[in-house]
């Protein structure tokens, strides 16, 4: 059980409603509505100067917006989301602290004045509104703490305010103010806010007699503040309220930020202009407890909620208590924690010792609140642990050691761990090694073959050295020693001569295991026969030969042509086309010719035949006839290739 705790759960702007108001005006307000009292600038600006007279309610950039939004019962009203009945109504001049209170203004909202009426120039850091107008309004807001006037811009220089247009959006709302409710209110929650417009100010002066900032811009610097000498609520910037330069939307509807900043602070304005005096008060009940409220109501733990009551207060305002009755937050506490076995680990609570001995228990408390808490010990102590291991590791491989130093050759090492339980585990390592590995290959190539070891290519009569990993992961020395296979054991031609009286053939002795192969084979009598005869030709340079053995093996050879040129012609032939010397034509070895020209003439003469083509011979015809039997001439322009016999042939 306790002795029953209550406590301020909120407190209003205003705790008391002071008694400094004009001779016969009373702080308490004995309407049902609230009246919001503004100034129009349509009074003080030039016909043509449009932007002057936008900065009211009644004016370009309010109208369309904020006072649509003002208007809305669904937002003020019986049945609003604020309930009070709010009435916009135009200051009349001119304006004093009498004629305020003749309107029955609760709230006062200036607007703001930036252009002179007379030279026609701006500068939103002054107000052009006649001094007197604000002067009056400053007076009045002083009469009571709940004469609220809202000042934005340059008219706050009355209030005691410099500022400069300086301001970086977004503006963001200091915490634990004591106008939080402009920002977390009944129109919404807002993180930000933004100014508008070509002027954005931000305060670079404040009056002596005391002000509380609420929100600065995202340098850090001050934007809205609470004035200490009135209770008012000033601006930097007027934008804030308006639509268009502004943030404020079209229309009655609560849309941006914007929105429900000005209509959170107008709601506070309705508060305030409520005269009753406003209490809030938490009460915290134990179980089974109860309390009574400021009417004598006796509420149990079990009806639990939110009272209201009435009362007369000093001067004839009401006073309205609000109980707001909660359970006490009791919270029972478990310590459990947790240690190892041995370590001497103890706690004490209420003056009784829990250790390893006396693990568990339960112990009494009071809340701050006057209830009953409990607190439940339950010490947990857990044991040290041991295992062994016996890995076996690569040459090179060690095992650091958390006591330090590392395992790094065959043998047993402890070393002392933390188990999962943040205890002791003791580790045995039996250690071993795997030994060094080296393989010794060898591989016959062929005298010409390489072969990739490693990613490197060897011929043979080389030796390759590489590192592979062996079947235990570990590194293994392979040493590849690269023989050939032996040559043939054979006598090849290094050259031929070749002529037109003999029948060339070369003089090669080659085993009979190997396999032959002349790459010029049709210009021989036989492509695969250790030696062929050479056939005529064109003069071959050179003849190439391949030997191959049982394993692939081959081997090529290169036998150089000598050609011995001697060029024959026949004393006579017989064209009777019985297929023996038909045709009269040149005999050689085969020697190409560089030069070659075959001329026949008759008796008289006559040339019965001409050729540059040695493949081609006189066929004994003339003109298409044959040629009559007898004794011709010829003549023969030849020069070959080769070694040469030559002589002139008539």
């Amino acid at each position: 059980m306790k002795s029953e705790i209550v406590r301020p759960f909120a407190v209003m702007l205003f705790a008391m409603i002071s008694g400094q108001c004009l001779v016969a005006q009373s702080c308490c307000d004995e309407d049902n509505s609230t009246t919001l009292c503004f100034l129009s600038t349509f009074e003080f600006c030039p016909s043509n100067d449009p932007y002057c007279f936008s900065y009211s309610l009644d004016g370009n950039f309010m109208e369309p917006g904020l006072t649509q939004k003002l208007n809305n019962p669904a937002h003020y009203g019986q049945n609003g989301v604020v309930s009070c009945n709010m009435e916009l109504v135009q200051l009349n001049t001119p304006v004093t602290v009498q004629s305020i209170y003749d309107q029955g203004c609760d709230i006062v909202f200036t607007g703001s004045l930036a252009y002179d009426p007379v030279t026609f120039s701006e500068d939103a850091t002054v107000s052009y509104f006649p001094p007197e107008i604000l002067d009056a309004i400053y007076d009045w807001s002083l009469e009571c703490d709940n004469n609220l006037a809202i000042i934005s811009q340059g008219e706050t220089t009355r209030w005691g305010y410099t500022l400069e247009n300086a301001n970086e959006n977004p503006n963001t709302p200091l915490a634990g103010t004591s106008l939080a409710s402009i920002f977390d209110g009944p129109f919404g929650t807002i993180n930000s806010f933004n100014q508008g417009g070509s002027f954005q100010g931000v305060f670079t002066g404040t009056p002596s007699t005391g002000f509380e900032i609420l929100a600065k811009d995202a340098f850090g610097r001050p934007t809205v503040a609470l004035d200490l000498a009135t209770n008012d609520l000033v601006t930097g910037d007027i934008g804030i309220y308006c639509t268009g330069p502004g943030d404020v939307s079209t229309g009655p509807s609560i849309v941006t930020n914007n929105d429900i900043l000005a209509c959170n602070i107008f709601a506070l304005a309705c508060l305030l202009a409520d005269e009753a005096l406003r209490t809030n008060l938490l009460v915290e009940l134990c179980p089974n407890e109860t309390t009574i409220l400021p009417n004598g109501q006796i509420i149990q733990y079990n009806e639990l909620g939110v009272y209201t009551d009435t009362l007369t207060a000093f001067q004839g305002c009401d006073s309205i208590v609000t109980t707001i009755v909660v359970a006490e937050q009791i919270e029972d506490t478990v310590l459990g924690n947790k240690r190892c076995n041995g370590d001497g680990y103890s706690v004490t609570v209420n003056g009784n010792v829990y250790d390893q001995a006396n693990p568990n228990g339960e112990e009494m408390f009071i809340t701050p609140g006057g209830c009953d808490s409990t607190v439940v010990i339950a010490l947990q102590f857990n044991p040290h642990t041991a295992a062994s291991i016996s890995p076996v590791l690569c040459p090179g491989e060690v095992i650091p050691l958390a006591i330090g130093g590392q395992a790094d050759a065959p043998g047993i090492y402890v070393d002392s761990l933390v188990n999962f339980n943040g205890c002791d585990s003791i580790l045995t390592i039996n250690l071993d090694y795997y030994h060094n590995d080296t393989t010794n290959l060898v591989e016959i190539l062929c005298p010409t073959d390489s072969v990739n070891i490693g990613g490197t290519f060897y011929q043979a009569g080389e030796q390759a050295v590489f590192v592979a990993s062996n079947v235990f992961g570990c590194d293994s020395l392979v040493i590849t020693d690269l023989l050939s296979y032996p040559s043939p054991n054979a006598s090849i031609d290094s050259e031929v001569n070749v002529t037109n009286s003999d029948r060339t053939q070369f003089s090669n002795n080659i085993p009979p295991d190997y396999r032959i192969k002349w790459l010029e084979g049709g210009e021989l009598s036989c492509d695969t026969c250790a030696n062929p005869i050479i056939l005529p030709n064109d003069g071959i340079p050179a003849f190439h030969l391949t030997l191959s053995d049982e394993f692939g093996c081959r081997w090529d050879y290169e036998i150089l042509a000598n050609y011995i040129c001697n060029t024959y012609l026949p004393n006579v032939f017989s064209p009777n086309g019985d297929g023996i010397n038909d045709e009269f034509n040149r005999f050689s070895s085969g020697c190409p010719p560089q030069v070659y020209h075959l001329h026949i003439f008759d008796r008289w003469g006559e040339e019965v035949f001409y050729t540059n083509n040695t493949k081609q011979g006189w066929d004994g015809s003339f003109k298409g006839e044959p040629a009559s039997q007898g004794v011709y001439a010829y003549l023969l322009v030849v020069e070959e290739y080769g070694e040469k016999n030559s002589s002139l042939v008539r």
